[in-house]
């Protein structure tokens, strides 16, 4: 799977909210585990920089359940 781009883009803040997510859940993005770590239901990424085009995001629980994918598309 592709991994983030942090070489080009824009950077920007991204909020990702969810129902019921583990205190102990990661963000992925692009199949990639972000440093964000939930705080009452939302992770919140401040200075993120993705390249153009579509970029998967997912909600991974501790014993792997992944919620529904999310694409992105920057453009």
């Amino acid at each position: 799977s592709r991994r983030p781009s942090l070489k080009r883009g824009v950077s920007r803040k991204l909020v990702v909210n969810g129902d019921r997510v583990n205190s102990a859940a990661k963000l992925m993005i692009d199949g990639t585990e972000t440093q964000a770590k939930p705080k009452e239901g939302s992770f919140k990424l401040k200075k993120l920089t993705l390249a153009p085009g579509p970029h998967e995001i997912r909600i991974v629980n501790p014993d792997n359940i992944s919620s529904q994918p999310f694409v992105l598309n920057v453009q």
